[in-house]
Parts: C-alpha cells; structure tokens; sequence
C-alpha cells in the first residue's frame, strides 16, 4: 500500500481514524526535521478541514499544509432532479433487459460444460 501511495503526486487527507491517521503520517511528517503533521493531528483535524501535499509543475513535493475546501454547495430549490435523472437515462441508460441479455450472454461463455 505505502508504494502506492508513494507514487501519488497530490495527496489530500480529511479527518480519518487512529489507524488510518498513522499511516498517513508517514506522508505528512518529517521525523529528522520535525516537520510536518503528525498522527494526532491528522486524527483531529476539523471539519472541511485537509492536509494536502501537492506536486507542483517541477514534478516536486510541497511540503504538507492544511487547507479548506468549499463546503458542500447547498441544492438548488428550483433545481428538477427527475428531469436530470431521466435525460441521464437517455443518454447512458439502457434497457433492463438489454442488459440481463449481455449479463446471460457473457455468463454463458464462463460456464463449463458438466458432460465433459
């Protein structure tokens, strides 16, 4: 998991659990320079608060900071959502039994045969 992680450019944390906060700390603390954002803090971070650590254009590590995102955009109350959902149809759904159809298609194709 840590190479994964390692490998991310940008890294960006919300509050997370004792467990979850210490592995993140290995992102976001520097032990030689005591630096940087340790599990406690990481573990109590406040609400729509972040650690982030971002690559920047050089291909290069920031140095950890917190920042505060947008808070969750209240909807619209004029908004119609059934017309989105049905134009989301539309466009990307497909029919029920279309797609049952595929799924018995392709499920016939993994089955093997008990006479063989």
């Amino acid at each position: 998991m840590s190479a994964i992680f390692n490998n991310c450019g940008t890294l960006l944390t919300f509050r997370v659990g004792p467990t979850d906060a210490k592995f993140f700390a290995e992102f976001y603390y520097n032990p030689d320079n005591n630096t940087g954002y340790k599990t406690q803090d990481i573990a109590n971070l406040g609400k729509f608060t972040i650690i982030a650590r971002v690559m920047t254009k050089d291909g290069l590590q920031s140095h950890p900071f917190t920042a505060y995102p947008l808070p969750p955009v209240k909807a619209n109350p004029h908004a119609n959502s059934e017309l989105v959902k049905e134009r989301s149809r539309q466009l990307i759904g497909s029919p029920k039994a279309v797609v049952r159809d595929s799924i018995n298609q392709r499920a016939a194709l993994d089955t093997i045969s008990s006479n063989d």
